[in-house]
């Protein structure tokens, strides 16, 4: 891909979601949630200069996502590109949330069986920052716009090294994020993918 990711604008990027977070931490709905929509908390930077955001539904669902520089350049590039990573919490179940969001993604059937892991390493490309709503679609990526100026960073995920995307939207100020359709012919890889740090750790059977 021709598009690097700056370390600097996307510290900058993330730095400026955090501040916001940290201000409207609590202001996100209480309303019911629609299928592939979350809450979200900013939980601080890590070491790596990522920045960690806890997402969660109105269930049993928790896991974070930790947004990271990498080392590109990206002089005159008009996206920055970089790693994300997903982290399953213990305990946590996000099954009803997956079923609820695969079908939003084109995936038919039932959840796919995949080897958990406890985190999850993406590529990320940050398509626009302070990003708006616009009339029309919501669930559509185009439904966003830099005039007026809004809370949304909106981004595209690369799962399984660029066999599946799926776009990623947060919004830090209400404490909200979704994922939103790509590519019907992505939707396989992306809920397997998905499903390996979302899905809980089946128990060993006692014998």
């Amino acid at each position: 891909m021709g598009w690097a990711f700056s370390r600097a604008k996307i510290i900058a990027s993330v730095l400026a979601l955090g501040a916001v977070a940290g201000c409207h931490s609590r202001s996100e709905s209480r309303s019911p949630l629609p299928p592939g929509l979350f809450r979200i908390t900013a939980s601080g930077r890590d070491g790596t200069g990522a920045g960690r955001y806890r997402v969660f539904d109105d269930g049993r669902c928790a896991f974070s996502i930790a947004i990271g520089p990498d080392t590109g350049n990206a002089s005159g590039a008009p996206f920055a590109f970089g790693n994300a990573v997903f982290e399953r919490e213990a305990q946590a179940d996000c099954t009803r949330f997956l079923q609820a969001l695969a079908p939003t993604l084109g995936f038919k059937g039932a959840l796919p069986a995949a080897a958990p892991v406890d985190q999850l390493l993406v590529g990320i490309t940050i398509l626009g920052t302070s990003q708006s709503r616009v009339s029309g679609n919501p669930d559509l990526p185009s439904s966003f716009a830099s005039d007026p100026p809004g809370p949304w960073l909106v981004t595209k995920l690369f799962l399984a090294d660029g066999e599946g995307e799926v776009y990623l939207n947060l919004d830090v100020r209400d404490g909200r994020g979704e994922f939103s359709y790509k590519d019907e012919d992505y939707a396989s890889v992306v809920v397997s993918e998905l499903a390996r740090v979302l899905l809980p750790r089946k128990e060993p059977s006692k014998k």
